[in-house]
């Protein structure tokens, strides 16, 4: 009954890195999304601080007064 015992291992340590291959990637790509996030966040309040001519018309600036 060995060989049964060995295959039910194999199987185990496939799913096993196969859960951890997926869980890393989730935690990765959270992570990518984060420092996305992040960057979007700085640029803006970047190019909120810069003058307009700069930062190029807002929607205000198209809208009638």
């Amino acid at each position: 009954g060995n060989e049964r015992v060995d295959s039910l291992a194999k199987k185990a340590t496939n799913m096993i890195s196969g859960i951890s291959s997926v869980v890393f990637q989730d935690i990765h790509g959270a992570m990518v999304n984060k420092v996305w996030e992040s960057r979007k966040r700085r640029w803006s309040t970047l190019t909120e601080n810069k003058p307009r001519s700069v930062q190029g018309p807002t929607k205000e600036d198209w809208s009638p007064p």
